[in-house]
């Protein structure tokens, strides 16, 4: 609670006296978000390891979930009628948050004939396709009204895109959802997230050095932002992606001889430089920038690969991930 209100604080005065104009920033940063996401947290922990299995009376439980629910509601209506209470799309950044909490601990521990309908399956499988609705509503809206656009059909939106919506939703859900989570975490099995933490920081380093060494912090370098942010944004999901293809994330290689460590090495980093340096004269080419900097992706290759190796030399030195003795 001290967390959620510190961010509370913090995202607000931003907000209302610092910074009004950049309204999507300040809603969709995550870390606004941190606050919300550790009460639900901490709900959930505390409902698997004591809440579960606590007697509480269907009176007193029914008070908590009224409760919660009228409160959550009456801010609602409050934030529409009073002026000095936060508007809109604040509400997105957790600041019903406790209040929410509370209507899901409650829910969770109902034991009445309410739980046992919302334990319907259909229900259960719309519970389980609200996050790719959630995803997925505004680009399919778009996209609806573009194609509906020239038949001035309003009323063939208004009554097909809530089943549309739904349906799209359930095929993201178990079509691709749910294999790609599963997916994921196989992947992540072979994945060390200190070694993957230490990649991040040191690609986002490696680019910001690189064009300070080379421009310095002048309007030269000023112009080249554009191309910094594609290059950091590349970096950020390509090299990420090589790395693990490449076994270059696998706590496992830092146990094999010298060339089992630098070879996966050297060829994620090399590849995911080739691509960044094809994305960025894509770029170039389309004129989103004057200047393709030919000698920055050479340094940037240099740096990403020298450090990252140093990494897992340090890592094998100090004896991290240690080869488990095997079972007798």
């Amino acid at each position: 609670m001290i967390i959620w209100g510190a961010i509370q604080l913090i995202h607000n005065t931003l907000w209302g006296l610092y910074f009004p104009e950049y309204v999507n920033f300040l809603v969709y940063f995550p870390l606004f978000h941190l606050g919300s996401f550790i009460l639900g947290a901490a709900g959930g922990i505390w409902f698997l390891r004591e809440g579960c299995e606590q007697e509480i009376y269907p009176r007193v439980n029914l008070l908590f979930l009224a409760g919660g629910t009228l409160l959550a509601s009456v801010y609602v209506i409050a934030n529409e009628l009073v002026a000095w209470i936060p508007r809109g799309d604040q509400l997105f950044t957790g600041l019903l948050a406790p209040f929410l909490t509370l209507v899901i601990i409650a829910l969770a521990l109902n034991k009445t004939r309410f739980s046992v309908f919302l334990k319907r399956p259909i229900l259960i499988m719309l519970g389980e396709i609200s996050y790719a609705l959630y995803i997925l509503h505004i680009p399919v809206k778009w996209i609806y009204e573009r194609a509906l656009e020239n038949s001035n059909q309003q009323s063939i939106f208004d009554y097909t895109y809530l089943p549309l919506m739904i349906a799209i939703a359930f095929v993201a859900y178990f079509y691709v959802d749910t294999p790609l989570r599963n997916g994921l975490k196989k992947v992540m099995q072979r994945v060390s997230m200190p070694l993957l933490l230490l990649d991040l920081a040191i690609l986002s380093a490696s680019i910001y050095f690189s064009f300070r060494l080379r421009f310095g912090s002048g309007r030269e370098y000023d112009s080249y932002y554009p191309t910094i942010l594609l290059m950091f944004w590349s970096s950020f999901l390509l090299r990420t992606i090589f790395s693990t293809a490449f076994n270059g994330l696998n706590p496992s290689i830092l146990h094999g001889s010298f060339m089992q460590v630098v070879r996966p090495i050297l060829i994620s980093v090399t590849v995911g430089s080739i691509s960044i340096a094809g994305i960025t004269y894509m770029g170039y080419s389309l004129r989103w920038f004057e200047n393709y900097p030919r000698s920055i992706l050479i340094m940037d290759w240099a740096i990403v690969l020298s450090l990252s190796l140093c990494v897992r030399f340090l890592f094998r030195l100090a004896g991290f991930y240690s080869p488990k003795p095997l079972a007798a």
